[in-house]
């Protein structure tokens, strides 16, 4: 009998035609994911959001999950590396939004503290693929079973393909070179850091004063995503908005996720045609404890507006700016409302970094 000349399609080549037809062409990946890299297992159509930090990488697919209403893909290098997202995951948990994140597992890994800890609170299921031929069909399940209301994370473990010798278990992204150094400031001029140092007895703009300001100055149909430390009412009537997602709270109070969460908005308003403007407010803490999405957010050259409240002086404006932001630091109402106004105009992401007048 003459033997079909066939090749068998690899693991990867069949989670890659899966994903393709689940229109799931965007994946955002944690550190070490060897997909950031141009992997011959990444087919040419994906988009790969690469993150420097794998909490980041969930949040940004959570908000992308939220806006679109359908299952996000996101792709983290181990299981020790799900106990940094448990804060995200349980805000998608909480928020319903449907993700489905791939975690490569070494040997072993039942036994570990993730393994213990894991589902918890923070997910809705977990599955787990024996053998990586598995992966596609688990694959399959999970999507199912993360849009079954009630919607959220479901985490799918499958075993690490084992590194070839000689070759590095991960590459860099492709998406960035060298991060640019920030320009010295002029003569007789301080340095940003030096400048952002809180004067005594100087008040600070809030949250609520910002979003009030800044409603007559942006545009009509943006989207707010605020620190959520202000109550809805009060906010409600500052930014009133036609459509319940127009605005996002940070309800968990976690750090840093102010910032990848309004740029996987950004990216999903954008992916929908609606190219909807997004405005972030966020304390100047949150944003430097993330600050890392920056990368992300301006390599996809996103419409995102982030104003950071600068109460104590951190030192944001250089490392900002060294990640390619338009950044620009600012004293007062009228200050803000001009550079505000100034930055809409922007095609990149800018921040306005708000010192204490």
């Amino acid at each position: 009998m003459q033997q079909s000349g066939a090749r068998r399609r690899t693991a990867e080549e069949a989670t890659f035609e899966l994903l393709r037809r689940l229109e799931q062409e965007t994946i955002f990946a944690g550190p070490g994911w060897p997909w950031r890299s141009r992997h011959p297992a990444a087919p040419e159509g994906f988009r790969v959001v690469a993150n420097d930090q794998c909490a980041t990488a969930v949040t940004m697919a959570s908000a992308y999950a939220r806006i679109t209403g359908a299952p996000a893909t996101v792709a983290v290098a181990s299981e020790m590396d799900v106990l940094s997202t448990a804060a995200p995951l349980l805000a998608a948990t909480q928020g319903g939004d449907p993700l489905v994140i791939v975690v490569l597992t070494r040997p072993g890994w039942r036994d570990s503290a993730a393994a213990r800890m894991l589902p918890g609170p923070w997910a809705k299921g977990i599955l787990a693929a024996a053998q990586r031929r598995f992966a596609p069909s688990v694959l399959a399940a999970a999507f199912e079973l993360s849009v079954q209301s009630p919607p959220g994370p479901v985490l799918v473990m499958v075993p690490a393909q084992p590194a070839s010798p000689g070759t590095p278990s991960s590459s860099p992204p492709p998406q960035r070179g060298p991060r640019p150094q920030p320009a010295a400031p002029p003569a007789g001029r301080p340095s940003p850091g030096v400048a952002e140092r809180r004067a005594p007895g100087r008040s600070t703009l809030g949250t609520l004063d910002v979003a009030r300001i800044l409603r007559d100055v942006a545009p009509e149909d943006t989207v707010l995503v605020d620190d959520g430390r202000v109550p809805r009412g009060p906010m409600a009537v500052a930014w009133p908005t036609p459509q319940p997602d127009m605005r996002h709270r940070n309800l968990h109070g976690i750090s840093g996720w102010e910032l990848p969460f309004a740029a996987g908005v950004a990216l999903a308003e954008r992916d929908l045609g609606r190219m909807r403007p997004v405005l972030a407010i966020a304390s100047a803490a949150s944003l430097v404890a993330t600050l890392s999405s920056l990368a992300a957010a301006v390599h996809l050259r996103l419409p995102l507006l982030t104003v950071a409240l600068n109460e104590h002086g951190q030192q944001l404006h250089a490392p900002a700016a060294a990640y390619g932001a338009h950044v620009v630091s600012v004293r007062g109402v009228d200050a803000l409302t001009e550079a505000a106004a100034a930055a809409w105009r922007h095609e990149s992401p800018a921040i306005v970094n708000l010192l204490p007048r």
